[in-house]
This record gives structure tokens, sequence and C-alpha cells, in this order.
């Protein structure tokens, strides 16, 4: 299985189920004007992911990355944002 790009980029990933659970968390604990970001604060490499992923699929191929899959065509164009979940850490979201 080929991974696009080195593997190395990192993200945050969130559960859907804890996005609803820290929404409701805000609504009742947060009567603020700014806007809050809800994340774990932890990011994981897409390389270290795509391995968590065939693990639990159980796929027993070879993965390899394509750091020249990366430079072609619209998902070259795509920029990171860089946010910060201080804020709602401090009101005590999870």
């Amino acid at each position: 299985m080929i991974v696009w790009g080195t593997g190395k980029p990192r993200r945050e990933f969130l559960a859907a189920d804890d996005l609803g659970d820290a929404c409701v968390f805000v609504r009742k604990h947060y009567s603020g004007d700014g806007f809050l970001n809800i994340g774990t604060g932890q990011e994981i490499s897409i390389g270290e992911v795509a391995y968590l992923v065939a693990e639990v699929v159980e796929y027993r191929g070879k993965l390899a990355c394509d750091p020249r899959a990366m430079t072609r065509g619209w998902i070259a164009t795509i920029n990171r944002p860089i946010v910060s979940n201080v804020r709602s850490v401090r009101i005590g979201t999870k």
C-alpha cells in the first residue's frame, strides 16, 4: 500500500463522540466571546496512522511512502492552519 507523502507530517485526530461531549461541556461551562478550538493537543504522524490502520484491519502487506505523490495536482496546494486548544483546556474540556 502506498502512503502519499513522506509519512512525517503530523496531524491531530478527534473522535466525533468526543467532539459532541466537548460541545455539550462548552455550552454548559463557557460564556466567553472568543472562539474555542476543541482538540486533543496531541499529534501523530501520518505514517504512524497508516501503520495503526494496517494493524487494526490486519493488513499484512507492505506499506511504503511516496514523497513524490504530494508534489502533483491539487494536494500540493493544501496549507495547514495552526490552531490552539489552550482556551478550551483552561475551562476543563478533556
